[in-house]
């Protein structure tokens, strides 16, 4: 049997099993598509508006603050939003103005204000000069003292642990001084005076010999000295100044009558914190600063200086 070759239909180029309706037309291209098939659906194109439209202004966002007088809309309403968008046109994006918000309130470091201690006199650094506040009342120390104060004495000077010269206080008619002592027997307390040229007379020629084997010490005699009798039990060596406040002590009673080794160490410290004299070390050597000082103050030009 003849089998004619050209009625057997052989498999083509495109696959097994096609349609006879599935032949592409020529000049077609088919692409493959992994989406599904209405991706594959052609989207309409969008309705094109003239070159010569006018410019298209995007409304806000609901969610926004409700601004004036930002948005420019020529011609368009509401109702035509959203409008095609024309590559030949021009977006006018029209900026919001920035909000004028308050600004925060940081807050402050939290700065502690000095409190006056009890006692103590608070003054300004700007006034401290040299370890020293000057105020209205005088000059003041660091710790708020008074470096003047009233003369306890008519020979006292309103410094503390002052006294006046020689030649002032015998121009003045000062040439008797006097102060306060207590038996140690009786407890009877009177008033001994001493002549200031005799007694300053004495006690300058005694340091004017004896200076040179004193080494900066005050010898035995001043620091154990030989206490007055009492004119009420007639007690020998048992006549005390009596104890006073360190800016009351009669200074040129107890020089004059060598008594200054009656005195405390601290009262002599004082003394010579207030005289800037050398105040450390033993009694002998604060006592001798102590003698040395009050005679330059009488006398300057003395054989006193240390």
């Amino acid at each position: 049997m003849d089998i004619n070759r050209n009625n057997i239909a052989t498999p083509s180029a495109r696959g097994f099993g096609d349609a006879p309706g599935d032949e592409e037309p020529d000049g077609l291209n088919l692409s493959l598509s992994l989406g599904s098939p209405q991706n594959c659906r052609p989207q309409p194109k969008p309705e094109q508006l003239p070159p010569n439209s006018p410019a298209i202004i995007f409304p806000p966002h609901p969610l926004q603050t409700p601004l004036t007088n930002h948005f420019m809309m020529p011609d368009a309403s509401p109702s035509s939003w959203p409008l095609a968008i024309n590559p030949h046109q021009q977006l006018l994006f029209q900026m919001p103005p920035p909000q004028h918000l308050p600004k925060p309130i940081l807050p402050q470091p939290h700065k502690e204000e000095p409190q006056p201690s009890t006692g103590a006199v608070q003054w300004p650094r700007a006034q401290l000069q040299h370890g020293r506040v000057a105020g209205a009342g005088g000059a003041l120390s660091r710790r708020g003292k008074a470096q003047t104060i009233t003369p306890p004495f008519p020979w006292a000077t309103d410094r503390r642990a002052m006294v006046h010269s020689y030649t002032y206080l015998m121009a003045n008619g000062m040439r008797k001084i006097t102060g306060e002592v207590q038996c140690k027997q009786c407890d009877k307390k009177y008033e001994m005076q001493y002549d200031l040229k005799e007694k300053f007379a004495e006690l300058w020629e005694y340091i004017a010999n004896n200076r040179c084997f004193m080494h900066n010490r005050a010898p035995d005699q001043w620091l154990n000295p030989a206490l007055p009798n009492c004119r009420h039990c007639e007690q020998s060596n048992c006549v005390r100044p009596i104890p006073t406040k360190k800016k009351a002590i009669n200074w040129l009673f107890l020089l004059l009558g060598q008594l200054l080794g009656c005195c405390k160490l601290a009262e002599l410290k004082y003394f010579c914190k207030h005289t800037s004299n050398h105040r450390t070390g033993a009694k002998d050597r604060v006592l001798y600063s102590t003698y040395m000082g009050l005679c330059t103050q009488l006398d300057s030009t003395g054989p006193f200086h240390m």
